[in-house]
């Protein structure tokens, strides 16, 4: 099991947030899973990581070279990719992935979870798009899609793979 994981490179305001990517990575872990991330060092990025690998799994850092030089890298990975662009960075996470789970972040975490949603829809993966939504962090985004399918512009069959986990047990099962 490969699951990318998108989230904050800030711990963000709820300590929930940091609870929920120990788990997450102790899970994964625990699996003898694989971690496959932006190889940050810091925030929720950096407590996925930790969790993951002192719970026996591995960990695919993907970051770009100018995140790297900035010292944003985080060292104890099983393999590093350094790409040239953050777009190269998304598309070769989304190539060693088997699911993608979105854990709360920001713009980008935001991005990256929209793009596999959107591959999903397109039929170019059948894979799981999973939003952890923690303390309701994704409701305004469910929302959101669901104003998109009223509205004629996604059909809910293209969002069979999407799910928007209101408990971390629910991301379990479905990476099981």
């Amino acid at each position: 099991m490969k699951v990318a994981v998108y989230c904050g490179s800030l711990m963000g305001a709820d300590p929930d947030f940091e609870k929920t990517a120990s788990e997450l990575g102790d899970f994964i872990g625990s699996k003898g899973g694989t971690l496959v991330w932006g190889c940050g060092n810091s925030g929720l990025m950096n407590t996925v990581a930790d969790h993951t690998i002192n719970a026996g799994g591995h960990a695919i850092g993907v970051i770009p070279g100018f995140m790297k030089e900035k010292g944003y890298a985080y060292d104890n990975v099983d393999q590093m990719y350094v790409t040239e662009t953050m777009a190269e960075r998304k598309s070769k996470m989304i190539e060693l992935a088997d699911h993608y789970v979105a854990l709360p972040g920001g713009p980008g975490t935001l991005e990256e979870i929209a793009e596999v949603i959107s591959y999903s829809k397109l039929g170019l993966h059948n894979k799981y798009c999973i939003l952890c939504n923690v303390n309701g962090f994704y409701d305004m985004l469910k929302v959101q899609i669901e104003k998109m399918c009223e509205a004629g512009f996604v059909e809910k069959e293209d969002l069979k793979n999407v799910y928007f986990a209101n408990e971390l047990q629910e991301v379990f099962d479905l990476l099981s």
